[in-house]
């Protein structure tokens, strides 16, 4: 008996040294996700309880780059300075590596955190992408983000469960 009280009480102080999260953010998909593209048509989107957004073929004659399509979810202005962690889960109709990140929505265009994954096609895969506030933020943030644009004609990508969660110690 003795015993298990002992490992009571060391799990309750493993417990209050560990870090506690908050959520801060949980993506609204209808009016908070966006997909943007350079030439207009580029891109097909669907907004429900996710992002759903398929590539379109370009004008004839059109340069695409990587940044042609964008998409990701919009968190608005207001976040305090300290850590965080995104949250999201994507599914790519297509092998593929890809980095998400997470940036300031404004300009300067600054990277707060990123990830490369290794996509797998049609198989959900959970993202977590640790990032810092160096202070209170008094401009919006882009989680989630992906810049899509020399994915092939057709290729879906599905953004879900977008959140946001602030980590004290």
């Amino acid at each position: 008996m003795k015993k298990l009280g002992m490992l009571f009480t060391l799990g309750m102080v493993c417990v209050m040294l560990g870090a506690a999260e908050t959520e801060v953010y949980k993506t609204d998909f209808k009016k908070e996700s966006f997909a943007w593209s350079q030439y207009a048509g580029m891109h097909k989107t669907e907004r429900s309880n996710a992002l759903v957004t398929e590539v379109a073929p370009a004008p004839a004659g059109s340069k695409v780059i990587p940044t042609s399509i964008q998409i990701g979810v919009r968190v608005p202005k207001g976040l305090s300075a300290g850590e965080y962690r995104m949250d999201c889960t994507i599914t790519i109709s297509m092998n593929c590596r890809e980095t998400v990140s997470v940036i300031r929505n404004t300009s300067p265009w600054t990277v707060f955190g990123k990830k490369t994954v290794d996509f797998k096609s049609g198989i959900p895969a959970k993202i977590s992408i640790p990032f810092t506030l160096k202070s209170n933020t008094d401009y919006p943030i882009r989680g989630a983000s992906m810049a899509i644009g020399k994915f092939p004609v057709g290729t879906k990508v599905t953004i879900s469960e977008a959140k946001i969660v602030k980590i004290t110690r």
